[in-house]
């Protein structure tokens, strides 16, 4: 539990539900929703948290959602992830699944995947810019 609390410290990634989640993207998989209060700017990277919220119709049977924070840069392009916690109910609800707060690689960002509606809605304010 001590070592769940350091990351969520350390990584800004325990959010509760009812924290200011916005809807930003929809499948018949998942739903994507970021926190506007977590963007942080340094230049051109952006960093941001974001919530997905897998359907019942998803093949994810292990966790129902997670909520990640990541790196955009909105310069070149490229994202990486910089730590997650997995739930086991919906909106990040229910007992921890798994976390991870080592950052990956950066990536680069593939047009109309999830990775390029997150990054246009960090770099540009919303999915339908940029």
């Amino acid at each position: 539990m001590k070592q769940l609390f350091v990351l969520c410290l350390s990584a800004t990634l325990c959010f509760p539900a009812y924290a200011g989640w916005v809807e930003v993207g929809k499948t018949s998989s998942w739903t994507i929703y970021v926190d506007p209060g977590s963007y942080q700017r340094t230049k051109s990277i952006v960093r941001m948290n974001y919530l997905v919220d897998f359907s019942t119709n998803s093949a994810r049977k292990i966790y129902a959602s997670s909520i990640d924070t990541a790196e955009y840069d909105c310069a070149d392009g490229r994202y990486r992830l910089l730590g997650f916690v997995e739930y086991t109910g919906s909106m990040a609800t229910g007992e921890v699944y798994l976390s991870h707060d080592k950052a990956a690689d950066w990536e680069g960002i593939t047009p109309n995947t999830m990775s390029h509606l997150l990054w246009k809605t960090a770099c540009f304010g919303s999915p339908n810019n940029g």
